[in-house]
């Protein structure tokens, strides 16, 4: 079999996209997907655990569960 310039180039072409091309996506999106769940888990500290915190500390209070009763009561009597 003859091999042509066509062959070579093909040859060339494969080696260099899985050698080199390939790793360095693979590089690009693990460290894309890394630095947006850092980014997320960072955000949900600063924004939602606060309010989280705030509304354990509400709910373990006595006050707000009889206050949530009477109204579920009201709801209830209504029907």
């Amino acid at each position: 079999m003859k091999k042509d310039l066509n062959y070579y180039i093909g040859w060339l072409a494969t080696i260099l996209v899985g050698v080199i091309i390939t790793p360095i996506y693979f590089i690009l999106i693990s460290t894309i997907r890394i630095g947006s769940v850092l980014i997320e888990i960072i955000w949900d500290t600063i924004t939602f655990m606060p309010k989280a915190v705030y509304e354990y500390e509400r709910a373990s209070l006595k006050s707000y569960w009889e206050k949530e009763k009477e109204r579920l009561f009201k709801d209830i009597k209504k029907d």
